[in-house]
C-alpha cells in the first residue's frame, strides 16, 4: 500500500510556520490534521507529542493573551 493510499484512509498532518524558528524564542505555528476515509471515532482523539527534552511550555487553553495558548477548531463546526 503506497503512502497516498494510507493518507486517504487514515488521514495526514502538517505544520505551517509563519516565521523562522529560533531556539529559545516563542513562535506561532498551525498544525492541520486532515481526516481520511475512516474519520475520527466519536470517542476518538488526536494527540500531539513533543520530545521529553524541550523548552516548549505547557499548553494552556484558557488565556489567549498568555504564552503557550492553544486553540482548536473543526472545519465542520463540531464541538471539540
Amino acid at each position: 500500500m503506497n503512502s497516498n493510499s494510507i493518507q486517504n484512509r487514515i488521514g495526514s498532518a502538517g505544520i505551517s510556520l509563519t516565521e523562522s524558528v529560533v531556539a529559545g524564542e516563542p513562535v506561532s505555528f498551525t498544525i492541520t490534521y486532515t481526516a481520511g476515509y475512516f474519520g475520527i471515532d466519536d470517542s476518538g482523539s488526536i494527540k500531539i507529542c513533543t520530545r521529553f527534552a524541550t523548552d516548549m511550555g505547557r499548553p494552556q487553553f484558557t488565556a489567549p493573551e498568555q504564552p503557550n495558548y492553544v486553540s482548536i477548531t473543526a472545519s465542520n463546526g463540531a464541538t471539540l
